[in-house]
């Protein structure tokens, strides 16, 4: 899964392919942190090419069980990435018009 949207970088090139590289969830605390890479386009992210920029995004300690309670995560199909990605589209204004991308195990979209 990844996030689509065009967003500049400090390269002067637009990222226009978002992977979550990392989610770090303490459930005791009720903290999360979501690291994203932005690609130029999945082929970029695909040949293992630098990421054009990094970011980051903390989640609401307030929104903690509506993402990341283990009731949730133990349900079919869900997980840590796919909330972070649910969760950075519904809270982070920077990714409101993004527009997910999934593919299947070939590689092709669906």
């Amino acid at each position: 899964m990844a996030l689509g949207i065009s967003l500049p970088t400090n390269k002067g090139i637009d990222a226009t392919f978002w992977i979550i590289s990392k989610v770090d969830v303490d459930r005791y605390s009720k903290t999360a942190y979501i690291l994203m890479y932005g690609y130029m386009n999945k082929e970029h992210c695909d040949s293992g090419g630098e990421y054009l920029t990094m970011l980051s995004c903390g989640v609401d300690t307030l929104k903690f069980d509506d993402y990341f309670s283990l009731n949730l995560l133990n349900q079919d199909g869900k997980n840590q990435f796919t909330e972070a990605y649910r969760y950075v589209k519904e809270h982070d204004s920077r990714f409101e018009q993004a527009v997910d991308l999934i593919y299947d195990i070939e590689e092709n979209s669906v």
